[in-house]
């Protein structure tokens, strides 16, 4: 059984109880197996506790909707909550869609070098002949033959005259020349050439330089 306060008799409740006790708890105890059921307005029960304990607000699922939460202690006090709580995570979603293209990058470090391919095949013969004549040697700067045989030198000032033993066949021939100073340096050099020998006048030297040595290559 059930047993239903109205606003009116618990307020004639409340009355006799502070007329009666002061700073005394209100006690409403139903009878065994009924519920205590407070409306907030005819036929609308506000609140209701069952014989289990089992607290019910019937009005909660329709109430409106409010940010705050309500926690309750050990003792079934209710009150602010100290933090907010929260649900498990769920499992993780299914994977996005493919973002686009990335841009082209930077270019990569140079490879190492392959390893060396076949020989090729033997090209034809050339058409030029070998050199028929040849005169070389070494002297030095005072016209002292270094290396080199069948010449001799004569030195004017930085003019060389070399005379070949045996005259070359013909000319013109190819002279090239190597003229050093004592520091190393390798000296500019003018030539002209005749059968039987060549001139070799050594260019500038510094003011500390001095001809070293004079090499020579004639060939016809």
């Amino acid at each position: 059984m059930n047993s239903v306060v109205r606003a009116e008799l618990l307020s004639l409740v409340l009355a006799i109880a502070g007329a009666t006790v002061h700073a005394a708890d209100t006690t409403l105890t139903p009878p065994a197996g009924g519920k205590v059921v407070i409306h907030s307005e005819p036929g609308t029960p506000a609140l209701q506790v069952s014989p289990g304990r089992q607290v019910q607000v019937p009005g909660l699922p329709t109430a409106a909707t409010y940010t705050d939460f309500v926690c309750r202690d050990g003792s079934g006090t209710l009150g602010q909550c100290a933090a907010v709580p929260s649900g498990a995570v769920g499992p993780a979603g299914p994977p996005g869609p493919t973002g686009p293209t990335g841009a082209t990058g930077a270019t990569g470090l140079t490879g190492v070098m392959g390893p060396m391919g076949p020989a090729g095949p033997a090209g034809p013969s050339g058409s030029v002949a070998g050199a028929s004549e040849l005169r070389h040697g070494c002297f030095s700067g005072a016209g002292g033959v270094l290396s080199g045989t069948g010449y001799t030198v004569s030195r004017s000032g930085a003019v060389y005259t070399v005379a070949f033993g045996t005259a070359m066949g013909a000319v013109p021939y190819t002279l090239m020349v190597d003229a050093r100073s004592n520091t190393g340096r390798a000296l500019a050099f003018g030539g002209t050439t005749t059968a039987g020998g060549s001139i070799i006048t050594v260019g500038w030297l510094e003011a500390t330089e001095s001809v070293a040595s004079v090499c020579f290559l004639a060939i016809r």
